[in-house]
């Protein structure tokens, strides 16, 4: 599955501050500078904790994490 998610994005105008742009962040779903969504990231710390290692990297795999 994709999902593409489209946010918004405001720039600074503030020239002191080292960021330019700032990002929506949608509640429960998104986490800052993450490239998963929070279901995704949980259901591979799941699989991580009960099989980890070479099993758990190859199950992950099958999820095409």
């Amino acid at each position: 599955m994709v999902l593409r998610l489209r946010v918004r994005r405001f720039t600074g105008e503030d020239i002191s501050c080292a960021r330019r742009t700032f990002v929506a962040q949608v509640a429960g779903l998104t986490r800052r500078y993450s490239q998963r969504t929070e279901r995704m990231r949980s259901a591979l710390a799941e699989v991580g904790l009960a099989l980890a290692g070479c099993a758990g990297a190859r199950l992950a795999d099958v999820f095409g994490a």
